[in-house]
């Protein structure tokens, strides 16, 4: 079994996992603005902390999103300009139990991974709240680490809430994966877990970055390439041990996911929902995806009846 922590969402797993009860239809909450984030980070990153722009370009994601994966949301996220501190506490309410698994043991354990991953997101999805938070700060000091400052270009600004748009939605609809984060007992179950999810989201983010790149002008064929780049950035040189770790990681569940979940999109068994709904929980599986996916194939053949096998 693989020892490492996960790192879930980099930047993202993007993750912001949520607390929706599976099998029930959730009742998303009004949501609450909190004072104080948007006139911390005012200017910071250019169009990341502009709020009219992240309100016009989430409904634009919503609605590729909804196209892409075929689903529909309960109801669409907003988009709010955050600091890493805003969302430790939603983090560590939601990853909880996973945390435990990768090794927390206590409430200060869990706070304690949470802001290790808050440093290093762009953006988080909270969905109790169902809204995508965007930090600024951190996309800036992101970008620094990569040394290229042109990552912080509006069109992969809207590629990191298309992206969150996908976990939102995964979020709302396929609510047994959050099921199946909770239950995992081996960290093998939880980085397979943040895999399919971040996976899920590269996937439909490419397939949308190469629309826009042929219908619009301004929108280069590199732009996901250089998401990659940003998401990847290596952590800043004083980073906490955790944080150098969860980057380690990152390669996993935004690499290897992505072409996981690109292998999965090719087949109607066990298909895409079918997998965030019950994720593998070896690592190995997600590494070679062509024989997680025979393993349905035997499945199929030994359910035929007995003469057409004879």
């Amino acid at each position: 079994m693989n020892l490492r922590p996960v790192h879930l969402l980099i930047p993202l797993i993007g993750i912001a996992l949520g607390l929706l009860v599976p099998f029930e239809k959730p009742k998303l909450p009004v949501k609450k603005k909190r004072p104080g984030a948007e006139a911390a980070v005012a200017g910071v990153g250019g169009k990341w902390s502009d709020a009219r722009f992240l309100t016009e370009r989430m409904e634009e994601a919503c609605a590729w999103v909804k196209e892409a994966s075929r689903m529909d949301f309960l109801e669409r996220p907003t988009a709010r300009v955050s600091t890493a501190e805003d969302i430790v506490p939603f983090l560590s309410a939601d990853m909880g139990k996973a945390f435990g698994t990768l090794g927390a043991k206590d409430d200060e354990g869990v706070r304690s991974m949470a802001r290790s991953l808050a440093a290093q997101m762009v953006a988080a999805y909270d969905p109790k709240e169902n809204v995508v938070h965007v930090l600024p700060q951190n996309a800036v000091a992101a970008a620094e680490a990569a040394g290229d400052e042109s990552l912080l270009d509006p069109n992969i600004l809207r590629l990191v809430l298309v992206r969150m748009g996908v976990i939102a939605i995964d979020r709302q609809i396929l609510t047994d994966w959050k099921a199946a984060l909770d239950a995992a007992t081996s960290i093998d179950a939880v980085h397979c877990a943040g895999a399919v999810l971040e996976g899920h989201a590269q996937h439909v983010t490419a397939r949308i970055a190469k629309t826009w790149a042929n219908r619009e002008r301004g929108f280069d064929s590199d732009t996901f390439d250089r998401l990659v780049m940003l998401l990847r950035a290596p952590p800043p040189a004083d980073a906490t041990p955790a944080q150098k770790s969860l980057a380690s990681e990152g390669g996993f569940a935004l690499l290897k996911g992505h072409a996981f979940m690109k292998a999965i999109a090719k087949k109607r068994v066990p298909g895409i929902k079918g997998v965030i709904s019950k994720p593998p929980t070896d690592r190995n599986h997600i590494l070679k995806p062509a024989t997680y996916l025979a393993t349905f194939v035997k499945k199929r053949v030994s359910a035929l009846p007995g003469k057409i096998l004879k």
